[in-house]
């Protein structure tokens, strides 16, 4: 593969092929004007220029997955249905300390946060390929090469904004959209270009409109799961539709997405005596993306009794998700990524929930649960399971909550559910952790969903910040 090389506004060269270590997080929201990327005097550098060097860009696994992607990392600390032992809490080094007690500092004065800076940089080399990509004269030979590569690129940035936008932007309620703050949607690889908040509106019309470009240029497949799919622009469609309570349209996107491929896993093919009994790449796997963790690594985090006992113990998901640890406690083992580290892509189980719960909310209660239920009786031991049924569309939704909830762990989509139904549906959900004896409770609809931009970015741009 071809060698690529960077300097940052210092003029410091880094290595793409072997680390891909790009410097560049805080210059992307910076008013640096000069000397950035200014390498072409250079003989020994290659300038990305072709449609193979701008996928390799995108295919660029130390930055695109791996564990330096931390924002899923941040926001699930705030969420339920585990708790920290007070010596593990003491013993939490960054933003994981503070954000675990709903701090109103959780950057501590860190100058860099990776969940920010990190996050910006996938969207930059997007952008860069974005911006290489239409540079370039196609022709018929290569048009589908070209489209392919220009659609990984929209919904990389799409998926990247999406959680940029759970972290630090606004809850979306429909009243206050077009005024409530989202992120900077950086749409040039342009440093000079000023960096601006839109509005909570302006940033899911903008992933939206990537996904839905994405969703024309790309195969029903991508040749790999960390490539993105049709399949996968449907389903960021229909999870972002949902979240919009644009309930229809959440309908139809995730129905279209299922008739690409309605494939998920029979739990009772999984090994659950194995540490990690379901495999990466699996078959219910759309879109393959994890993050690392050392709270929720399996000596740390202690998954919340009242949530594991209300598993029947026929529910196949309490063994393959759950193992008994040699201090008593009960740490969560069941990612679809298949090791240590954290499933924060997409996978077909989350696509028939949102399905389930945007019939439900429609009145289609015996749709909604007959998609439910042809989900669940995979997850319980062969012929044991009895079909939910439901009288009313209240009970309906309720019931498609919890099983919801007690499906998709540890993704990163629990933040999302308590942001949206606190707001969209006065839910009422409050989150509490313990430390040394002490309460901390993060209230429904509280200014601390929100978590501070940056303070070196606010310097840098004088952008408004969030208030906790």
């Amino acid at each position: 593969m071809t060698n690529y090389y960077f300097c940052s506004s210092k003029n410091k060269v880094c290595n793409f092929k072997t680390a891909i270590l790009i410097v560049f997080g805080v210059f992307i929201l910076s008013g640096c004007k000069k000397n950035w990327l200014n390498v072409r005097n250079n003989k020994s550098v290659v300038i990305p220029s072709t449609i193979t060097d701008y996928q390799a860009l995108l295919d660029a696994y130390p930055i695109m997955h791996a564990n330096s992607y931390r924002l899923q990392d941040l926001i699930e600390i705030g969420t339920d249905g585990f708790s920290l032992s007070d010596v593990n809490w003491v013993a939490l080094t960054g933003f994981s300390k503070p954000a675990y007690i709903f701090d109103k500092d959780i950057w501590q004065g860190a100058k860099e946060v990776a969940a920010w800076n990190g996050t910006y940089k996938r969207i930059f080399l997007c952008n860069m390929a974005l911006d290489g990509l239409a540079q370039i004269n196609i022709n018929i030979n290569d048009s589908t090469e070209w489209k392919t590569t220009r659609g990984n690129a929209l919904f990389i940035r799409a998926h990247n904004y999406f959680w940029l936008m759970q972290a630090f932007g606004a809850p979306y309620h429909p009243e206050t959209a077009t005024q409530k703050l989202g992120v900077p949607m950086r749409l040039t690889s342009d440093i000079n270009e000023k960096s601006v908040r839109g509005t909570v509106k302006q940033c899911y019309d903008q992933i939206l409109r990537d996904a839905e470009e994405a969703l024309s240029l790309l195969p029903e497949n991508g040749i790999n799961l960390t490539r993105p799919s049709r399949q996968g622009c449907l389903a960021l469609k229909s999870r972002i539709l949902l979240m919009l309570d644009d309930l229809k349209g959440a309908e139809n996107a995730a129905l279209s997405a299922l008739n690409i491929n309605n494939a998920v896993l029979d739990y009772n093919s999984l090994n659950s005596s194995l540490t990690y009994p379901v495999t990466q790449y699996n078959i219910e796997t759309v879109y393959s993306d994890f993050y690392g963790s050392t709270v929720f690594a399996t000596s740390r985090c202690r998954v919340d009794s009242l949530l594991y006992n209300s598993y029947n113990q026929n529910d196949l998901r309490k063994s393959i998700y759950f193992k008994k640890q040699t201090a008593g406690h009960y740490s969560f083992n069941g990612s679809y990524n298949g090791n240590s580290n954290f499933f924060c892509g997409i996978a077909r189980d989350e696509i028939y929930f949102i399905l389930a719960e945007s019939l439900a909310r429609q009145g289609k209660t015996a749709e909604a649960l007959n998609y439910l239920n042809s989900l669940l009786v995979t997850r319980w031991k062969t012929g044991s399971y009895i079909n939910f049924q439901a009288s009313t569309k209240e009970e309906a939704i309720k019931i498609i909550l919890e099983e919801r909830r007690k499906s998709l762990l540890f993704r990163g989509l629990r933040w999302y559910d308590l942001r949206r139904l606190n707001s969209l549906y006065n839910a009422g959900i409050f989150v509490t952790h313990v430390v040394e004896g002490k309460t901390y409770t993060l209230e429904p609809n509280s200014t601390r969903y929100l978590m501070p931009i940056p303070d070196d970015i606010i310097s840098m741009t004088g952008m408004p910040q969030n208030q906790r």
